[in-house]
């Protein structure tokens, strides 16, 4: 009875011990750093936010192909952008990961200063959750959420390889192509 009574020890460790190997708990806390984003002065008088986001690299990963967004999980903003060389400063944060829904992309957005909310879609079209938008209307009216000037975006791994060693400070330069821009009158 008692090797019975052992084996079947035994073999309940083992079952348990592979039921807790193959289940993981993810979440956790991202730091992220200041970042300096220069390059923006022709949207002087805009606005900037940024969307913390979890999303995957784009198919074909070609230059300039935008990521698929899982989901949205901080948004910062908006930030003035006052041009003449001086560059807009995000602060640091603290990004909290939702189960395996982790930080792994920025998309940085410009806008108008009078839009009442911003958000961001996929290029298919579908809205990414996390939002909280009022308004999710795609009409080409002036106050629509999805109504940007530019956006561009960069990965966990680029922000951490362009911070400064010394002060963690990120430093982005922007060169956007101003196709199709019109400035606000003031």
């Amino acid at each position: 009875m008692t090797t019975l009574l052992r084996k079947t020890k035994t073999l309940t460790g083992i079952m348990l011990s592979l039921l807790l190997s193959t289940s993981v708990w993810a979440g956790g806390i991202t730091n992220v750093n200041s970042i300096k984003i220069s390059g923006l002065d022709h949207f002087r008088g805009l606005m900037l936010s940024v969307f913390y986001v979890n999303a995957r690299p784009a198919g074909f990963g070609t230059q300039g192909s935008q990521p698929r967004v899982r989901d949205i999980l901080k948004i910062a903003g908006p930030f003035e952008i006052h041009g003449n060389g001086e560059a807009v400063t995000i602060p640091s944060t603290a990004v909290v990961a939702e189960g395996y829904k982790i930080f792994n992309y920025a998309y940085f957005v410009v806008h108008s200063p009078y839009l009442d909310e911003v958000g961001i879609r996929n290029v298919d079209g579908s809205i990414p959750p996390g939002q909280k938008l009022q308004r999710v209307s795609v009409t080409g009216d002036d106050n629509n959420p999805f109504n940007h000037r530019y956006v561009f975006f960069a990965s966990r791994l680029d922000l951490h390889r362009e911070a400064d060693k010394s002060t963690g400070v990120v430093n982005l330069n922007v060169n956007p192509k101003l196709i199709n821009y019109t400035p606000i009158s003031e």
